[in-house]
């Protein structure tokens, strides 16, 4: 198999609809609905969440509109097949549940990101060091490479 073409949509949110709305994914999808992919071309993502980390009502048209046009979804870690029949088979409580495995993740992902940022800025407020993992924190701009970081209003 060859490659056609590879998407990515980093740093736009998944639980948010983003990458549909206004990302490569959403380029993708309008390909597809234009007839622009051909049938039978396989679209494999990682794993769902790496699709879409949106609830049920959505997800569930968009990949409708996937199969429909004869684009055939494979998520790769699983290698589960997704085409239209099986869409409509009793196998498809197990994308079900893989569409509410990736909400999940994506809560998981913002409460622990929540968490580590009010961490940050309390120990910041309070003077103390802040541990980093080399990338900043929207909340603090560098200044100087040799200077401390400084809080950053928002």
């Amino acid at each position: 198999l060859e490659p056609w073409r590879a998407f990515e949509d980093r740093g736009l949110s998944g639980h948010k609809g983003h990458r549909r709305t206004r990302g490569n994914l959403k380029h993708l999808l309008g390909l597809i609905q234009r007839g622009e992919v051909p049938r039978g071309t396989v679209l494999v993502v990682e794993e769902m969440h790496r699709l879409s980390r949106e609830g049920a009502l959505s997800v569930w048209p968009m990949l409708s509109d996937i199969v429909r046009a004869g684009v055939v979804l494979v998520t790769g870690v699983s290698q589960t097949i997704w085409c239209e029949a099986r869409l409509n088979s009793p196998e498809n409580h197990a994308l079900q549940a893989a569409i509410n495995t990736a909400m999940a993740y994506s809560a998981d992902l913002s409460r622990m990101a929540k968490k580590a940022h009010e961490s940050r800025r309390t120990k910041m407020a309070e003077g103390k060091q802040v541990r980093r993992n080399g990338r900043l924190p929207g909340l603090i701009d560098r200044v100087d490479k040799d200077e401390a970081d400084t809080l950053t209003p928002y």
